[in-house]
C-alpha cells in the first residue's frame, strides 16, 4: 500500500502535458522554497554586534512621521521596543548585504555551495519617457480655472481658517470624562460619564454650530449676491452656485473632525476600560488575593468600589449602597456609556440649513458620524466586553468562597439551637460546642478582612464580617439561655417527683394493699434515687456550664440549684421513715383481716344454704319477684368471688398461706355452678313475661320486629335448654318449665304477622288490599294492640293472605328508597365549572366522577325495570332512565366538543391566523359565542341533572362539535397547504407550526423552531425593523456565525422568506467553503490558525 500525495496522481481525463508541467513547477517551487530557507538561515546565524546602527537623526525623522496622526499624538507611546526592532531589522540588512556579496564574488565554501539568493521583489519602474503636451492659452486656462474653483475669495479663505480653528478646538474635546484617578462607586462612575456624555453633544450642538454659523455668516454677510448669495431664495439657483460647493466642503470638514473626536473618544475610553480592568487575580482563601495588573494604566487603584450584601437566604451577593447589582451590570454599564456616546452624536444637524436659512428645507440634514456598527466601533465594544467578562470571573469565583458560611447564615437559630439538644443537655457537648463557636467567631476575624481587592474591584466585607460575628455570638447566647431555661424546668421537674416519692413516702396506709404498695416502692427505691442522683449531677453540671460563660441567671435559679443539691437526702430521710411505718401497719392490718375472714366464711354459707333450697321456687305468677331475688343472689355470687381473691392478696402480702375458697368447707364455685341454671331460668321467664305483656297489650305502631324475634328466640332456647335440665329431677319447676314453653311456643306463630304488619314499606294502597282481602277494613292506629288483632279479627287465620300483600310491600319499598337513593346522590353532584387561562369563559373538569355515577345508576335502574314489582313506579323509573340517558349524551357530546374547542380557542384567538382562515375563523367565532353562553350558565346553575335538562342543549352541543369538526379540517388542510410551499415545515408539529403563523408580524418568532427546520441552524441575526428587515447571517447551536452572501430580506409569507433563507444558506455555505480553500494556502498561521478561523464546513471541506 503506497500513500501519494494529490499532485503525484494523474487520472486518466487529464492532459498528460499539463500534469508535467504542474509536477515540475511543484518541484521547482519545492526547490526555491528550500534554498530561501537555506539563505535566510545563514542571513539569521551571522551577528549582528558590531553592525552600525540607524543614526539618531534617522531615527527621529522615522519616529515623527510614524506618529503625525491625531490617533496616537496625544498619546504618551512607549517605543522602546519599536527602535529596538528597527534596529534589529537594520542590522540583518547590513549583514545581507555582505553575505550577498560574498555569494557574488564565487568564493564560497563548501557548506555554502548551492546557496542562492532568493529573488527580490519586482518594483515597477516609471518609464522616463516624455509625454507630449499641447500648448494652451494661458489666460483661457485661468479663466476657466477660476470659474471651476470656488476659492476665488479672501473671505472664503478667511472663512475656512476660522473653521479649521473651530474644528481643531473640538478636536481637544473629550465625549467621555476626564479618566477617574481613584476609585468610585458604580453609580457615581455612571453618572459622572453620562453627565460628560450630555454636556460634550450639547456643546457640539449648541456652542460649536452656533460658532461656526456666526463666523460662516459674518465672513460671507459683505460678499454680496451672485455665486456666495447668503440670502439666495430659489433651491435651483443655490444647487448650481459655489456657495453650495463651499458649503459641501465645510460640511466634510465637520464630518470629518466629528469622527476624528469619535474614535479618539472611543479608542481612549475603551483603552482605560480595558486597561483598568485587566489584572491577574489568584485566590488563595478569602483573605488572600493576589492581584498584578496586566499592561499600563493611569488608574493605579481598583476601578469599582463595592460591597458584599448578605441575602436573606444566606447568599451574598455585591452591590453598592446596600442595594445588590447584577454581575451583568458591571458588563452592560460600561458598554451603554459607549453606545450611548455614540449616539449622543449621530444626530447633529448639518450647518448648512442653518447658514443658508432662506430656502426652504423639508428635511434637516444631519452630520454623518461613527456609526455602532462600524468594524473600529464593534471592535472596540468587544474588546471591552471580553476584558469585562473575563474580570468578572475572578469576582465570581470569590463570591463563591462565601458559600461555606451559607449554612450557617441560613439555619433558623431557634432550630439550630433545638436540634442539638434534642436528646437533652449534656454539658461537655455543649462545652465543645461553644468552644468551637467561639472559635469561629475569632476565626472570622481572622480570615475575613475589611476590604478587599479582587482585580478591578474594591470590595467592602465589613457587614458580612459583622454578620457572621453576630450570628456566632448569637448562637453562642441562645445555647446558655436555652441551657439556661431547660436546667430551670429540670430543676422543677427533679423537684416535683422528688415531691411524689416524699408523698408516697410519708401518705398513711388505709388498707394492706396501701401497706404492699408502699413495700413495693420502697424496692423500687436505690433505683429511683440513682437516677435521681445522676439527673441532678447532670443539672448541676449545667450550673458549672453557666458559670463558666459568667451567665446572668436570676436569684431564683440560684435557689433552685440549691434546692436541687438536697433533694436526694430527703428521699433518703422519708424512705427510713416509711420502713417504720410498714411494721407497725403490717401488724394492725393482719388482725383486722382475720376477723374479715371469719364473718366472710359465715355470709357464704348462708348464701350455699339459699342456693341449695332455691329448687321450691316454681310459681311462676311470681316471677317478677323471683327473677329479682335471682339477680340480688348472682350479684353476692360476684362480689364473694372477689371478696375471695382479695383475700388471697392479702394473706400473700402477710406471708401466710393463702385460704382455698372454692375447697370445703367454702366451695364458692360449685355454690355458683349449682345456681346457674336457676339464674338462666328466671332471668329469661322474667325477661319473656315482662316482654310479652308489652308486645300484646302496647301500641302496635310502636312494636319493633326485629326486637320482638330476637327477644323472642333468646327467650325460647333458654327455656327449652331448662326443661331438659329440670326433666326427673325437679318436677314442680320442670312443670312451670314446660307450660311456659308451650306458652312461648304459641306467641312464636305470630312474630310473622307482626313482622309483615310492621314492614315499613307498607303504604295506603296495601292497607286498601289487605281491607279487600280479608273483607274488612284493617290499617292500624294507636289504639290498635296485637291482642284486638289475634282476638278480635282474627288475623291469625289469615296469615298467609297478609304475609304475601305485605311481602310485596316490602318489594316495592326496596325499590323505591334505590331510587331515593339515586335521586339524594345528584342532588350534591354538581359541574366543576373551572376558569379557563385568561379566556374570560369556563371548562368543566371532574368528568370521571359525573360518568362513573352516570353508568351505576343506569345499570341500576335498567335492573328495577326487570323487577315484577315495578309496575307502581313504572312511569317514575321511565322518566328517570330518560333523564340519565340524556345527561349522558349531553355529556359525551359536550365533553368532545370542549376538547376540539380548547384545541382551538388560543390558535383563533391570534388576528394573524384569522386573517389567513377567514372561513374557518368565522365559523370558530360563532361555537365560541355559543361555548361562552352555555358555560356562563353552567357555572351559574352548576347541578349536573339541573342544567342538562336545558332546552336544545343537546341539540346544540351535537351541531358545535361539526362545526368544530370542520374547522379542525380546514386548520389541517391550511398547515399542509404550507409545508408544501416549505418542505422543512413537515419537520414541525402542528402546534409549532401554528405558533410560527400566528406571530407572522414578528419574524423573530421563527427562532425558536429553526433548529427542527435546519439542522445546523440555532439562530439568525436580523437588521433593521419594520419592512426593512432583513437577515445577515446564520448561527450553530455551537456559537459559529456565519454571515450571508448577501441580505435576505423579510419579505412576504414566512414560507417564502425561509425558502430564501434555504437558497442562500446554500449560496453562503459555498462562498466560504471557496474562501477558505482560498486561504488554506495563504494563512501564516498554517492548517491549525486556519481550521480555528473558519466555519466547520470550509474546514470540512479543507
Amino acid at each position: 500500500k503506497v500513500t501519494l500525495p494529490r499532485i503525484g496522481v494523474m487520472f486518466l481525463g487529464e492532459d498528460p502535458f499539463i500534469f508535467a508541467r504542474r509536477v515540475a513547477n511543484a518541484l521547482q517551487v519545492r526547490r526555491n522554497t528550500h534554498q530561501g530557507l537555506m539563505y535566510n538561515l545563514f542571513i539569521d546565524s551571522m551577528p549582528v554586534e558590531g553592525v552600525p546602527m540607524l543614526a539618531p537623526e534617522q531615527l527621529n525623522r522615522i519616529m515623527s512621521l510614524a506618529l503625525n496622526t491625531n490617533r496616537v499624538r496625544h498619546k504618551s507611546i512607549d517605543t522602546t521596543g519599536i527602535i529596538d526592532e528597527l534596529n534589529f531589522e537594520y542590522s540583518r540588512t547590513m549583514n545581507r548585504v555582505v553575505f550577498d556579496k560574498e555569494l557574488e564574488s564565487g568564493q564560497q565554501n563548501e557548506m555554502m555551495k548551492g546557496i542562492v539568493a532568493p529573488p527580490l521583489m519586482a518594483v515597477s519602474s516609471r518609464s522616463d519617457s516624455e509625454l507630449d503636451v499641447p500648448p494652451h492659452d494661458w489666460a483661457q486656462q485661468y479663466c476657466l480655472f477660476n470659474f471651476n474653483s470656488f476659492l476665488t475669495k479672501g473671505e472664503l479663505i478667511l472663512c475656512i481658517v476660522k473653521t479649521k480653528a473651530e474644528n481643531q478646538r473640538i478636536l481637544g474635546m473629550s465625549l467621555f470624562a476626564p479618566h477617574p484617578t481613584k476609585t468610585t462607586k458604580p453609580d457615581e462612575f455612571e453618572h459622572m460619564e453620562s453627565q460628560a456624555i450630555v454636556a460634550a453633544a450639547a456643546y457640539l450642538k449648541d456652542t460649536w454650530l452656533t460658532s461656526l454659523k456666526n463666523s460662516l455668516r459674518n465672513g460671507l454677510k459683505d460678499v454680496g449676491k451672485g455665486w456666495f448669495n447668503l440670502n439666495e431664495t430659489k433651491r435651483e439657483v443655490y444647487d448650481i452656485s459655489k456657495l453650495k460647493k463651499f458649503m459641501t466642503m465645510i460640511n466634510f470638514m465637520m464630518q470629518d473632525t466629528l469622527r476624528a473626536l469619535t474614535e479618539e473618544s472611543m479608542e481612549s475610553y475603551s483603552s482605560f476600560i480595558c486597561g483598568a480592568v485587566a489584572y491577574d487575580v489568584e485566590i488563595e482563601d478569602i483573605g488572600k488575593v493576589k492581584n498584578t495588573r496586566l499592561g499600563e494604566s493611569k488608574l493605579k487603584w481598583p476601578l469599582f468600589k463595592l460591597e458584599l450584601i448578605l441575602n436573606a437566604d444566606g447568599t451574598v451577593d455585591i452591590g453598592s449602597n446596600s442595594v445588590p447589582i447584577p454581575f451583568e451590570k458591571f458588563v452592560e454599564m460600561p458598554l451603554a456609556l459607549f453606545d450611548k456616546a455614540l449616539a449622543s452624536v449621530s444626530d447633529i444637524p448639518q450647518l448648512e440649513p442653518m447658514v443658508v436659512d432662506q430656502i426652504f428645507w423639508s428635511s434637516k440634514p444631519i452630520l454623518a458620524s461613527v456609526h455602532q456598527e462600524e468594524p473600529g466601533a464593534k471592535e472596540c465594544r468587544e474588546r471591552m466586553k471580553r476584558a469585562l467578562e473575563e474580570a468578572l470571573v475572578p469576582m465570581r469565583q470569590y463570591i463563591e468562597r462565601f458559600e461555606e458560611f451559607r449554612e450557617i447564615l441560613n439555619v433558623v437559630p431557634e432550630e439550630y439551637v433545638s436540634s442539638f439538644l434534642t436528646e437533652g443537655i449534656n454539658a461537655d457537648s455543649i462545652r465543645k460546642k461553644l468552644t468551637s463557636l467561639m472559635d469561629l467567631k475569632a476565626g472570622v476575624e481572622d480570615r475575613i478582612p475589611i476590604f478587599m481587592q479582587v482585580g478591578p474591584f474594591e470590595l467592602s466585607l465589613d457587614s458580612i464580617r459583622t454578620a457572621l460575628q453576630q450570628r456566632y455570638q448569637n448562637l453562642t447566647n441562645l445555647f446558655l439561655s436555652e441551657v439556661a431555661v431547660r436546667t430551670k424546668h429540670i430543676c422543677d421537674e427533679l423537684n416535683k417527683r422528688t415531691e411524689q416519692s416524699l408523698k408516697r413516702l410519708k401518705a398513711s396506709n388505709d388498707d394492706l394493699e396501701g401497706v404492699s404498695s408502699l413495700e413495693d416502692f420502697l424496692g423500687e427505691l436505690p433505683e429511683v434515687v440513682g437516677e435521681l442522683d445522676a439527673d441532678i449531677k447532670k443539672t448541676l453540671a449545667s450550673f458549672e456550664l453557666l458559670d463558666e460563660y459568667r451567665f446572668d441567671y436570676t436569684k431564683e435559679d440560684t435557689k433552685r440549684r440549691w434546692a436541687t443539691y438536697g433533694l436526694t437526702l430527703k428521699v433518703s430521710q422519708a424512705a427510713d421513715y416509711a420502713v417504720n411505718v410498714i411494721k407497725s401497719d403490717k401488724e394492725r392490718f393482719e388482725v383486722e383481716m382475720l376477723e374479715q375472714q371469719e364473718e366472710f366464711g359465715s355470709e357464704i354459707s348462708s348464701i350455699t344454704s339459699i342456693v341449695n333450697n332455691f329448687s321450691k321456687y316454681s310459681d311462676i305468677t311470681k316471677v317478677k319477684e323471683i327473677g329479682e331475688n335471682v339477680q340480688s343472689i348472682n350479684e353476692k355470687l360476684k362480689e364473694y368471688v372477689s371478696r375471695s381473691q382479695l383475700f388471697n392478696s392479702r394473706e400473700i402480702a402477710l406471708g401466710r398461706s393463702t385460704t382455698d375458697y372454692n375447697s370445703p368447707p367454702f366451695e364458692l364455685s360449685k355454690v355458683q355452678k349449682n345456681f346457674e341454671p336457676y339464674s338462666n331460668f328466671w332471668l329469661a321467664a322474667a325477661e319473656y313475661t315482662s316482654c310479652q305483656a308489652t308486645w300484646m297489650d302496647g301500641k302496635f305502631n310502636e312494636l319493633d320486629p326485629e326486637s320482638v324475634d330476637r327477644i323472642a328466640q333468646n327467650c325460647f332456647r333458654v327455656v327449652f335448654k331448662s326443661t331438659k335440665l329440670f326433666d326427673g329431677k325437679l318436677e314442680d319447676l320442670h312443670a312451670t318449665a314446660v307450660k311456659l314453653k308451650d306458652e312461648m311456643e304459641d306467641f312464636r306463630q305470630y312474630i310473622p304477622l307482626v313482622q309483615a304488619l310492621r314492614q315499613p314499606g307498607m303504604r295506603d294502597r296495601h292497607w286498601e288490599a289487605l281491607t279487600e282481602t280479608l273483607g274488612f277494613e284493617l290499617k292500624p292506629d294507636d289504639t290498635f294492640t296485637l291482642r284486638k288483632g289475634l282476638e278480635e279479627l282474627k288475623l291469625a287465620d289469615q296469615m298467609d293472605p297478609i304475609v304475601k300483600i305485605c311481602d310485596v310491600a316490602g318489594k316495592e319499598f326496596a325499590i323505591e328508597q334505590a331510587l331515593d337513593k339515586m335521586v339524594n346522590d345528584w342532588k350534591g353532584t354538581e359541574l366543576s365549572v373551572k376558569e379557563y387561562r385568561d379566556t374570560g369563559t369556563y371548562v368543566i373538569g371532574g368528568w370521571d366522577e359525573i360518568f362513573q355515577l352516570l353508568d351505576d345508576n343506569i345499570v341500576m335502574t335498567q335492573a328495577m325495570t326487570f323487577s315484577p314489582y315495578k309496575k307502581v313506579f313504572q312511569e317514575r323509573l321511565d322518566d328517570w332512565e330518560r333523564g340519565l340517558k340524556l345527561c349522558s349524551d349531553i355529556l359525551e357530546q359536550w365533553l368532545a366538543c370542549q376538547r376540539n374547542w380548547m384545541y382551538l380557542e388560543p390558535i383563533f384567538s391570534s388576528d394573524d391566523i384569522m386573517k389567513q382562515l377567514p372561513t374557518e375563523g368565522s365559523k370558530f367565532r360563532n361555537c365560541d359565542k355559543l361555548w361562552r353562553k352555555f358555560l356562563k350558565l353552567a357555572n351559574e346553575q352548576p347541578s349536573c341533572l339541573l342544567y342538562t335538562d336545558t332546552p336544545e342543549l343537546l341539540s346544540t352541543f351535537q351541531t358545535s362539535y361539526l362545526i368544530l369538526e370542520q374547522v379542525q379540517k380546514g386548520l389541517s388542510d391550511y398547515l399542509e397547504t404550507k409545508r408544501q410551499s416549505f418542505a422543512r415545515f413537515y419537520f414541525l408539529s402542528n402546534e409549532e407550526l401554528l405558533e410560527i403563523l400566528s406571530q407572522t408580524r414578528d419574524p423573530l418568532a421563527v427562532q425558536a423552531h429553526l433548529r427542527k427546520c435546519f439542522e445546523a441552524i440555532d439562530k439568525l441575526d436580523f437588521q433593521g425593523e419594520g419592512a426593512g428587515m432583513t437577515m445577515v447571517a446564520m448561527n450553530s447551536a455551537e456559537k459559529e456565525k456565519a454571515t450571508f452572501e448577501s441580505p435576505v430580506p423579510v419579505k412576504g409569507n414566512v414560507e417564502n422568506w425561509l425558502s430564501a433563507v434555504e437558497a442562500m444558506m446554500k449560496r453562503s455555505v459555498k462562498m466560504i467553503a471557496k474562501q477558505a480553500a482560498d486561504d488554506y494556502t495563504k494563512n501564516p498561521g498554517g492548517r491549525k490558525q486556519w481550521v480555528q478561523e473558519w466555519q466547520g464546513e470550509g474546514g470540512g471541506a479543507g
